[in-house]
């Protein structure tokens, strides 16, 4: 949809256990674009595509014992669970979600999904891509071919591209941009309103900045850094962490504790060693191994950092030199306890030297999507009960508004574990979060048993496909008068015998 800047996505995937003998589980992590959510789970039982009830977490990880579900981790991954595949036999299972389309320059990107789980070596895969723009509209990728179907409804709103081939790990979409950003939606008493991303500006002048030296870069790398910081003559001072901190007003000293340190694999920031008294800044670069936030829990360093996060009052901004966050700080930015300031070096510089930054609106009544460069308005209208629009935006809006709520929460001492009203949000967008999961049984029994029940949703698993029931819908046509009735019936019987005439004379 690239008016709205967003994407529904559809996986279905038939996977084939080629044991002899026994029941095996198919176990799949999936990396999911940032501010992506999980929105739909099918399996099929007895040749019958069955639909996933949303439930409690702690309610799906209790009835694990048969059923198929999916989970939410940090750092954008979801856990999915299939069981069982039969010996010699295929399970064909599908999952939905909905994802921003990253803007790259006058091109709309749609982020693929990262699977790893069992073997893809031998899969077919068949892409379909339906573009619902209604002027011309080119696509293009990378890693597959994708080809144009040819439409014969010349006023068709949307075009249909397909590619095929042996299964890829790195491939590409990509479509134009559409000159504005148009879409709104309303539910409940809310209107949602799409718009460019808007900006706040405020003033910016952390007394320290912390450098994060890592692996990821070399020595001589992290020097440069340090050196194109000092000579800016910017007016913080520059604390460089390893495994150790270390500040000096010289800079020789400082690039000589650079040369004589192992760089760390990654850096677990200590947050509560903090000590400035204006806002934060951390800069670092994007290591590959390390350790979300909550998988840290039970130890000192969570319990001081947890503490430290529920009683900040200040600003923390994490710029990263590649543009990309490790698991520690992605999933304290999906709690929104940190802010990601995705620009260059010399952008960071400048900002320091003005002491004044443009961060994206976020705030009770607008929400911002980075990477699609969208802000989404929320507004209060009394009596509206209806949903008109692309819904999929309203679910991308309760996502985040549960991890911002989750973030609060999450550092706070008290218990989470039964919030009633993030699970009723979640239920209204019908989306896996921390607290929800998708779950499927085999036998009707196990509902019953662990407390899982049908849900009325809001947002419908058809309305997914909200753009085909509107096309079909603005199409109404009268029922047939009694005189067709007639005319069809009678054309019917006359040739009925018509046909045993001619029989009767051959």
């Amino acid at each position: 949809y690239p008016e709205s800047r967003v994407a529904y996505t559809e996986m279905k995937i038939s996977i084939y256990n080629e044991a002899n003998f026994g029941e095996q589980e198919a176990i799949y992590t999936i990396k999911v674009p940032d501010d992506a959510v999980c929105t739909k789970l099918t399996l099929w039982i007895d040749g019958k595509e069955e639909i996933a009830d949303l439930t409690f977490l702690s309610k799906a990880q209790t009835a694990y014992n048969r059923p198929s579900y999916v989970t939410w981790m940090e750092d954008s991954l979801l856990r999915l669970r299939v069981f069982p595949v039969a010996s010699k036999n295929y399970r064909t299972f599908k999952i939905g979600f909905i994802s921003p389309l990253k803007l790259l320059s006058q091109k709309l990107q749609y982020q693929r999904f990262q699977l790893e789980g069992p073997l893809f070596d031998s899969a077919n895969h068949r892409l379909e891509a339906d573009v619902y723009y209604p002027s011309e509209t080119n696509l293009s990728g990378t890693g597959y071919t994708f080809e144009k179907k040819i439409s014969r409804d010349p006023n068709a709103s949307f075009s249909k591209w397909f590619a095929y081939g042996k299964y890829k790990e790195d491939w590409t979409v990509n479509i134009d941009n559409p000159p504005i950003v148009n879409s709104e939606i309303t539910f409940s008493d809310l209107k949602l309103t799409v718009t460019e991303l808007q900006f706040k500006e405020k003033e910016f002048h952390p007394d320290k900045v912390y450098i994060l030296i890592n692996s990821s870069l070399s020595k001589k790398e992290w020097k440069s850094i340090y050196s194109r910081l000092t000579t800016s003559e910017i007016q913080s001072q520059i604390i460089l962490v390893t495994n150790e901190w270390f500040y000096s007003k010289s800079k020789e000293e400082n690039l000589d504790f650079i040369d004589s340190q192992v760089l760390p694999k990654f850096n677990l920031f200590p947050f509560y060693k903090i000590t400035n008294d204006t806002d934060i800044l951390i800069i670092t670069n994007k290591e590959d191994s390390s350790i979300p936030f909550n998988e840290l829990k039970g130890s000192s360093f969570f319990n001081k950092n947890k503490e430290f996060f529920n009683k900040n009052k200040k600003n923390i901004y994490i710029q990263s030199l590649n543009k990309q966050l490790s698991a520690y700080f992605n999933s304290l930015k999906e709690y929104e306890l940190i802010q990601d300031i995705p620009i260059t070096l010399d952008s960071m510089i400048e900002t320091l030297k003005l002491e004044k930054i443009k961060i994206p609106y976020q705030s009770e009544e607008k929400y911002s999507f980075i990477d699609s460069k969208i802000t989404i308005q929320v507004e209060k209208h009394t009596g509206i009960k209806t949903k008109t629009g692309n819904d999929l935006l309203a679910r991308l809006l309760l996502y985040k508004k549960i991890m911002r709520i989750m973030g609060k929460r999450v550092v706070a001492e008290s218990k989470i574990s039964f919030e009633t009203d993030l699970l009723e949000m979640a239920r209204l967008g019908n989306i896996v979060t921390p607290l929800t999961s998708f779950i499927i049984s085999e036998s009707k029994n196990d509902y019953d048993r662990f407390g899982i029940h049908k849900n009325k949703k809001e947002l419908e698993e058809a309305s997914l496909q909200m753009d085909n029931s509107k096309k079909r819908a603005t199409k109404k046509e009268n029922p047939p008068k009694l005189e067709e009735w007639i005319m069809a019936v009678t054309c019917i019987l006359l040739l009925f015998f018509l046909k045993k005439f001619k029989l009767n004379r051959l």
